[in-house]
C-alpha cells in the first residue's frame, strides 16, 4: 500500500518526491543522452553531439523578478543543416498549488 503523504508535496519545501527523483535521475549526462536518444526520432538524435552535452545553471530571475529554480538544464550542439546550433533540455520542477 503507497503512503498518500509520499504523493503529495512537502508543504515545508514545496517540492514532491518525485522531483527529487527526476533530478537526481537527470543529474548524470549518461541518462540525459538515452533519454535523448529514447524520445527523439533516430535521424535527429543522432545530429546531436553528445561530447557537448553540459549542465547549465538551473535558476533565473524573471522580467517580473519572479525567481525561478529549475531541476535540471542541460545544453548541446546539435547539426542543423551544417550549422551547428545549440539546443537546450530544461526539467521544470512541479509547480507548487
Amino acid at each position: 500500500m503507497t503512503d498518500k503523504s509520499e504523493s503529495q508535496s512537502d508543504s515545508r519545501s514545496g517540492t514532491h518526491h518525485h522531483d527529487t527523483g527526476y533530478k537526481e535521475l537527470f543529474s548524470y549526462p549518461e541518462m540525459v543522452q538515452a533519454l535523448i536518444e529514447g524520445f527523439l526520432p533516430q535521424e535527429l538524435s543522432q545530429r546531436v553531439d553528445f561530447e557537448t552535452l553540459t549542465p547549465q545553471p538551473g535558476s533565473y530571475v524573471t522580467p517580473l523578478f519572479d525567481e525561478r529554480i529549475e531541476d535540471v538544464v542541460w545544453s548541446m550542439e546539435i547539426d542543423c543543416a551544417g550549422t551547428r546550433q545549440p539546443l537546450y533540455l530544461v526539467s521544470r520542477k512541479t509547480p507548487v498549488v
